[in-house]
């Protein structure tokens, strides 16, 4: 989240203020990075107000941009476009993600896979959490599985907004009167796609490693919504489920085959360019009926 995020209502006149600020949660975004091993650059992620302390980087290397990215840098960086009288210039930048690459000096990282988290433990006299029930899955095909309890000095629920709700419920947490889940927050999101005049070579890699971050923050929010870009290396496949029906329409429409099929895909495939735009929203007290 951006310093400002935190003060929509003391900066903007919109939606609520938080009770702390960027400055509080910023030292457990350090320790939360390190124990997910998140991978980026903090040269990268500097922007809208974000600082770090000296010397700090993240545990792992950032994931090098795709070529897609690449291709769209070379035009997009540098490009100001002006939102509610602000100009602003935009700059392709690479995501922090919690995936394994080039670790930082020492670090190690330990996953337990194949394990599903059923409960929170709290004991009833103290109300600490005294572990996370599991069910682990040795085969997952098979429903069979054997349960077991993880035990820690510090326990984190990083299980989406939805899931993390259910198992706060599915523990008996909250009381008859709890506010879990009731205040969800989500993004819409736009899908924007064609075909680039280059090969991009997309369907290849993670689905998507940099995007646009510029338009997160802004005088605009005063009278706009915030929003993001996602530049994504899955082609079409998002939105109109490409490389499959591309084949399929090239066959049954085209009538293609045999070597004007493969050139027809050879020569598309690659240029599928897809962007989605992801636009934030206020948050929005839900009650069951």
């Amino acid at each position: 989240m951006l310093p400002e995020d935190f003060e929509l209502r003391s900066r903007f006149g919109i939606g609520h203020d938080w009770p702390i600020g960027y400055a509080d949660l910023e030292p457990y975004y350090r320790r939360a990075e390190h124990e997910m091993g998140v991978a980026a650059d903090v040269t990268d992620q500097a922007h809208h107000g974000i600082e770090f302390p000296d010397g700090y980087d993240y545990p792992m290397r950032r994931i090098p941009l795709s070529f897609p990215d690449q291709v769209l840098a070379d035009t997009i960086d540098g490009m100001r476009v002006t939102l509610d009288g602000e100009s602003i210039p935009l700059q392709v930048r690479s995501y922090p993600a919690g995936r394994n690459v080039i670790p930082r000096g020492d670090y190690k990282l330990r996953l337990l896979t194949q394990a599903l988290v059923s409960k929170v433990r709290v004991d009833p006299v103290s109300g600490m959490v005294e572990g996370i029930e599991y069910q682990r899955y040795a085969d997952p095909a098979s429903p069979r599985h054997t349960a077991a309890v993880a035990r820690g000095r510090i326990y984190v629920l990083a299980a989406d907004a939805v899931e993390n709700a259910k198992i706060l419920l599915a523990s008996g947490l909250g009381g008859g009167h709890s506010l879990i889940g009731k205040g969800l927050i989500d993004h819409p999101a736009l899908y924007a796609w064609g075909l680039s005049p280059v090969p991009v070579g997309a369907y290849r890699g993670q689905q998507s490693t940099a995007g646009i971050e510029d338009l997160r923050g802004g005088a605009f929010r005063a009278r706009h919504a915030a929003f993001r870009f996602d530049i994504g290396n899955d082609g079409w496949r998002a939105t109109t489920g490409a490389p499959d029906s591309s084949v399929v329409d090239a066959v049954t429409r085209q009538g293609l085959y045999g070597a004007r099929l493969r050139g027809h895909l050879a020569a598309t495939l690659p240029r599928h360019v897809r962007f989605s735009l992801a636009v934030e929203q206020l948050r929005q007290e839900l009650f069951a009926g």
